[in-house]
Order: structure tokens, then sequence, then C-alpha cells
């Protein structure tokens, strides 16, 4: 049995970022979760935008597609994703979800191999 306590669940939230771009909404990490070791979001992207470029030195990165279609940038690469698909971030590599779809939000589930993690714009 494991122990501990479940604080955050997906179906009903954690804290929530508002970004010119969408929303990220962290379900666990070391803050809310004290050393939990990793990070879980769930990001959305509204219709034809684009989140800021950046990396993080600290840690992987990865992107999982749950509803719309977007594009990953990553080092410069377009990646298409439709529901489903993932996209593996290497620590320290640049990246984006970009949303060209204007009628649609992209909302992705983002996992961080890191419970903190640092945030550097490209």
């Amino acid at each position: 049995m494991m122990s501990g306590s479940l604080t955050a669940r997906a179906e009903t939230g954690g804290r929530f970022q508002k970004q010119a771009w969408g929303s990220m909404e962290w379900l666990i990490d070391d803050a809310s979760h004290g050393q939990a070791g990793f990070s879980l979001a769930r990001m959305t992207v509204l219709g034809g935008k684009c989140s800021q470029a950046h990396r993080h030195p600290d840690c992987n990165e990865a992107l999982v597609l749950l509803e719309g279609a977007c594009e990953a940038v990553l080092d410069g690469q377009t990646i298409s994703m439709q529901p489903g698909q993932s996209v593996f971030v290497p620590q320290g590599s640049t990246h984006a979800v970009r949303n060209r779809d204007k009628s649609h939000a992209a909302v992705l589930l983002v996992c961080y191999s890191s419970g903190t993690r640092s945030y550097e714009t490209a």
C-alpha cells in the first residue's frame, strides 16, 4: 500500500498561471508535494497562439497532446502533433508549442524530470 496523500488531481486542478498564449496548471511538483522529484502540468495553448521559446537547463521535458492539434518546435525543428502523440525535449533544448488552429485550444500534459525547474527565455 502506498503511503502519503493525494493533494492535487487533474480533475480538481492545481496552481494556475495565465499566460498571453494560454495557461499552465501545475498539478504536481515539489511546491505542492514536498519532494515529488518531478513536475506535472496541464498546458493549454489558445487558438492561433504560441508559447514563448525557452529552455530548461536542469531537466528533461515530455509533451503529450491530449486535445486539439499543435506543433512542437524543438531546436528549430517543427514536429506536428495529434492527440496521443508525445515529444521528448532534452535538457537545455530550446522549445515552444504552437497552435495553428485559430478556433480551438490545444491541451497538453507536460512532465518534467525535476520537482523544480529553471526557465530561460530563448
